[in-house]
């Protein structure tokens, strides 16, 4: 049952908070039968450790900015689905959605330490025309840090991009909310960022998706025009050398399928999209590819903030290996007061898992993690719950598209 549609966002909180207190209010029934009963329970009902007031007791919401934030990583992604977190700047991390963990601080030998870059920039047109990346200023103490960064020891690539001065976060699991301000934009930014998590409902709980909704207000007495763009790199690249497997197709008025030509039983085998909700962007398939990874963002970046940016199909015959991602481009125009919203979705499916308790792989697998196969073609150790619901990761965006209010 599509719950997207059934349901409003306020419904589920609703839903998730009676549903909370109906398991506590059953729980607490059973230890007054249990004791008047005479027969003890276990946990007894005085060795709890919060009292009923303090469980069932509202709390002022709490907001986190500065040195605060730099310790948020709200994990967004389906249940048994991976995640990716949004942190407290308004930025996304730690892309663990390959069926192994890649997490922040992790050890090296640990993790991929994959250059994974998500954002989004915004560029005010005018005389006084300004570029700034969608997030809160970058933590210092990031900059030279060696193990506690975003994704380990390697980051995406945009750290130094122009950001906005002031951005505060608080969360309302499963919604992250991030409010960005500048003296020199004239728009307000609010990020909210979710995925489903719905009680008794494992499928649309289970959705290997992040929602981001990006909100602009104009705070200014004067018509504002702007250009929205976000850029995804590719999250299936492969194991072939500088990507040299991956793949991306347009797909035409939503965004981008990005792809690979791994075997399908090869744990390096999957897919994932960039679309957005609702509008027709500006689509640039693919980023200009060369086995220098600045180059890419180098000219990312010159193309929006000069209002250059130029789109493409996804591929050439030339551009084939390198560093790959790919983008999009929303313009609009906002009156003093006005707002819109635009919701980005990131999708991912990566159907083969070769982990074992204990992190060691079976006796017939062979390659090194996150490009492990098994010999003569068996399948996989094992596959999550979405790859029997949906094929690919371009089937779980028209999905969440479809079911989308």
């Amino acid at each position: 049952m599509p719950f997207f549609k059934k349901s409003t966002r306020r419904e589920f909180l609703v839903a998730g908070s009676s549903a909370a207190l109906a398991a506590a209010t059953t729980a607490v029934s059973a230890q007054t039968d249990a004791l008047a009963s005479g027969v003890p329970s276990v946990p007894a009902l005085e060795s709890a450790s919060y009292a009923s007031k303090d469980l069932f007791e509202n709390a002022a919401q709490r907001t986190f900015s500065g040195d605060k934030a730099t310790q948020v990583a709200m994990p967004l992604g389906g249940i048994g689905a991976g995640t990716i977190c949004l942190n407290g700047y308004g930025g996304l991390q730690d892309f663990s959605i390959r069926e192994r963990p890649e997490t922040t601080a992790l050890p090296e030998g640990f993790n991929a330490n994959s250059p994974e870059a998500a954002f989004a920039v915004l560029r005010i047109k005018g005389s006084s025309s300004v570029t700034k990346l969608v997030e809160g200023p970058f933590p210092p103490f990031k900059i030279f840090d060696q193990g506690l960064q975003g994704q380990g020891l390697r980051r995406g690539g945009y750290e130094g991009f122009p950001r906005f001065q002031k951005c505060t976060f608080k969360g309302e699991y499963p919604f992250g909310e991030a409010q960005l301000s500048d003296p020199l934009v004239p728009l307000e930014v609010k990020l909210t960022g979710w995925n489903p998590f719905i009680p008794l409902d494992d499928k649309n709980s289970g959705i290997p998706c992040v929602i981001l909704e990006y909100t602009l207000r104009n705070t200014s007495h004067q018509p504002v025009e702007y250009e929205f763009s976000y850029h995804l790199s590719h999250l299936a690249p492969g194991c072939k050398k500088e990507e040299a497997a991956s793949t991306n197709t347009v797909i035409p008025g939503k965004g981008v399928f990005l792809s690979n030509t791994e075997e399908p039983n090869a744990q390096g085998y999957g897919s994932a999209t960039l679309t957005v909700i609702g509008e027709k962007p500006r689509i640039k398939g693919m980023w200009v590819r060369s086995q220098w990874e600045f180059d890419a963002l180098s000219a990312l970046w010159r193309e929006v903030s000069t209002g250059t940016f130029t789109a493409n199909e996804g591929s050439n015959s030339i551009d084939t290996s390198g560093r790959n991602g790919a983008s999009i481009l929303l313009e609009g125009r906002l009156a003093p007061g006005e707002f819109k919203t635009y919701p980005i979705l990131i999708t991912w499916h990566f159907p083969n898992c070769y982990l074992e308790q204990g992190g060691k792989p079976a006796a017939d697998v062979q390659g090194k993690a996150g490009c492990r196969t098994r010999a003569e073609g068996l399948p996989p150790l094992w596959r999550p719950y979405y790859a029997g619901v949906w094929k690919s990761a371009r089937e779980v965006a028209s999905y969440v598209e479809q079911e989308y209010v």
